[in-house]
């Protein structure tokens, strides 16, 4: 009786082994997408790269805006315009 649960024990402790192998085999793979080996994008399922939200430039040294002392022009409204050019979404001229 004590030699099957031996014999038993090993065989367990063998498919362990085997299992663990096939783990780590599996975690492996899915560390692969297409942008770690050759392969197209639709490759990767489901599962979406992580998108960049900053720009890989750095920071600039210079002040941002125009050249110190040069005053800017800004456009204005006209109190009376030459011609006004009146636009209409074609969504809403269509009746419900």
């Amino acid at each position: 009786m004590d030699n099957v649960k031996y014999i038993r024990c090993g065989y367990l402790e063998s498919q362990l082994a085997v299992s663990q192998v096939r783990i780590s085999d599996f975690e492996h793979r899915l560390q692969l997408d297409s942008w770690t080996i050759s392969k197209p994008p639709g490759s990767d399922g489901l599962v979406k790269q992580s998108v960049r939200t900053g720009s890989l430039r750095e920071a600039g040294k210079n002040p941002s805006g125009g050249k110190a002392g040069h005053k800017g022009e800004t456009l204005e409204r006209a109190a009376s315009p030459d011609h006004v050019v009146v636009q209409v979404l074609l969504e809403l001229l269509r009746v419900q």
